[in-house]
This record gives C-alpha cells, sequence and structure tokens, in this order.
C-alpha cells in the first residue's frame, strides 16, 4: 500500500511541478521548461504542415518553400485576426516521435489577403517536453468542431488511445484528420466515469492497409493522429491525472495488477466490439490473447513459487 500511495504522489508531484506561468499552447498546457536547441533542418520542409498559436486558436499553415533562415507559408483561409508585417510569430512543429518543437520568427511579408506569408526564423528552435504518457487503450468518443474540409465538419467518432497523458493522446482513425482540426473527445474511462477534453490535430500521418471486404480486398488509409488538448480543466483535468496515477500503479509487475490491466483491456475490448464489430473483433481477441500471456508468464516467474 506504501509503495501504491508512492507511486501515485510520484506523479502527481511530476504533473503539478512542470506546470509553466506562461504557455503560448492554450489553456492546457504541461510543459516543462524548453531543452535542446534545433535548427529548421531537416525537421521544417516543404510541404510540411506546422502550427502558428493566434490568442486562444491556432491556425495550420503548409510550408511552400524552405530557405536559409526563412519559410514561405500558405493557410487555407485568411488568418483572422490577420498576420502584421513586423510582428512576431511562434512557429509549432510535431515530429516523427510526437515532440513539440517551437521556432520563434519575425513577419517579413504577406499577400492574397493575409493567406500567404513570409518569415524570418530567429534563432534556433527549443522542444517543449510533453507531460508523461502512458500507453493505454482507453476508448473515446470524438467529433469534429473546426476544419477546413467542411465535409468533415461534424462528423463523429469512436476509437480508444495508444498513449495518453494531461497533455493530449494519439490514437488511429479512418477519418481523413488534418493538422489544425479541433476535436471534442468524451474519455470514457469507465462505464460510469468520462472525461470531456477539446483539442487540436497536431501531427496526421497516414498509411495504407489492405482489407477485405465482403470477401473483396480493398486498401484503405489509417491515420495516425496526434491531439493536443486545448481545454482540460477543473475536475475533468483532475479525473484524469487520478486515472493515469492508478494506471502508473497498475504497471508494477506482479500476477493482481496483471490480471486487473487485463480485465480493463477486456472491458475496453467488448466496448469497441459492441460500437463497431466487424472492425473491432480481431483487434479484441489478439488483445485478450496477449493480456492472458503476460499473465500467465507473470504468475510461472522463477522465484515467485
Amino acid at each position: 500500500m506504501k509503495n501504491k500511495k508512492s507511486a501515485r504522489n510520484k506523479l502527481l508531484t511530476t504533473t503539478e511541478s512542470v506546470l509553466p506561468k506562461f504557455s503560448p499552447r492554450g489553456a492546457c498546457s504541461d510543459a516543462t521548461v524548453d531543452s535542446g536547441q534545433y535548427d529548421i533542418n531537416p525537421y521544417l520542409k516543404k510541404g510540411s504542415t506546422v502550427l502558428i498559436p493566434q490568442k486562444s486558436d491556432k491556425i495550420a499553415g503548409k510550408l511552400k518553400k524552405v530557405s536559409q533562415g526563412k519559410l514561405s507559408l500558405e493557410f487555407n483561409q485568411s488568418p483572422s485576426p490577420p498576420f502584421q508585417v513586423g510582428k512576431r510569430a511562434k512557429i509549432q512543429y510535431w515530429d516523427e516521435s510526437y515532440r513539440s518543437l517551437w521556432w520563434k520568427s519575425e513577419i517579413i511579408s504577406t499577400s492574397f489577403h493575409g493567406r500567404q506569408m513570409e518569415v524570418s526564423i530567429l534563432g534556433k528552435g527549443v522542444e517543449r517536453r510533453q507531460d508523461p504518457r502512458l500507453h493505454m487503450a482507453i476508448p473515446f468518443f470524438f467529433s469534429v468542431t473546426q476544419a477546413n474540409q467542411t465535409r468533415l465538419i461534424g462528423r463523429q467518432d469512436t476509437s480508444e488511445t495508444i498513449n495518453v497523458g494531461l497533455g493530449g493522446v494519439f490514437f488511429k482513425t479512418d477519418l481523413e484528420l488534418q493538422v489544425g482540426n479541433k476535436l471534442e473527445l468524451d474519455l470514457r474511462l469507465s462505464p460510469s466515469q468520462h472525461v470531456y477534453a477539446s483539442g487540436w490535430v497536431v501531427r496526421s500521418d497516414s498509411v495504407d492497409r489492405p482489407t477485405y471486404v465482403n470477401g473483396t480486398m480493398v486498401v484503405r488509409s489509417v491515420y495516425s493522429i496526434g491531439v493536443e488538448f486545448q481545454q482540460l480543466e477543473g475536475a475533468q483535468r483532475l479525473r484524469l491525472r487520478e486515472y493515469l496515477a492508478g494506471e502508473e500503479d497498475d504497471s508494477h509487475p506482479s500476477p493482481e495488477n496483471s490480471l486487473v490491466r487485463v480485465v480493463k483491456g477486456l472491458r475496453a475490448g467488448l466496448h469497441r466490439l459492441v460500437q463497431n464489430p466487424e472492425r473491432s473483433f480481431i483487434r479484441t481477441a489478439k488483445g485478450l490473447k496477449a493480456g492472458l500471456q503476460k499473465l500467465s508468464e507473470r504468475i510461472h516467474q522463477p522465484g515467485d513459487r
């Protein structure tokens, strides 16, 4: 019991201690101090999508040209309020390992009603480290509330987290979400315990995967999505923090904790199965098999007899 309380207190203390006095990332930031320095190469390349904070919102821009110390960006719509020449702007980019990298810049020029902009990079970029994340499956429901692709607005779907923390989630979906889309999320920690949050899509990578539909093979795109929470406050934040602290305790390698995780995984799998039987059955069966195998291995560890 003492070790469990110690682990819980350690996680709670860690997440509280990393809260910054100021953050351009919105209302729910848990970044620690900046760490490391990064040139724009090899991170920022032509075709990459970056985010620029604008008051309580963020706008996504695609890099049209990357030269020595300068970036040319294009937006799908005119920013509101418009960017002004001579003002500073922060450039945010999430790399393949889902690190949040930031560069300070100065706006050199704007054109086409603000839809195109050129900035000069001021110095090297820094990494804003994210709060601790746990690799775990939490079923959740989400809806698209803001997107340049109007056909996506209002779309709803279910998924499950691959990893989750107080700063955001990582998951996969069939929806063609893009950087800059805004989502409302309903994380279902248990049948009676939910956490509601909103956030931006900060990373979107697609992979084509063959699958069979009624005996015919078709190729579908699966999108790996990183979401950074914009709002997760008060009771919602505390509920998720306590839940993650409990999951950290359950990760202790004992048969009892393994059984707890197997049961939780089975519950999440059955929930997916009910929501989408055709897509979730195989994944649920594989997850249950893997969980039971881990439980068996820990029960029969040498020296436990």
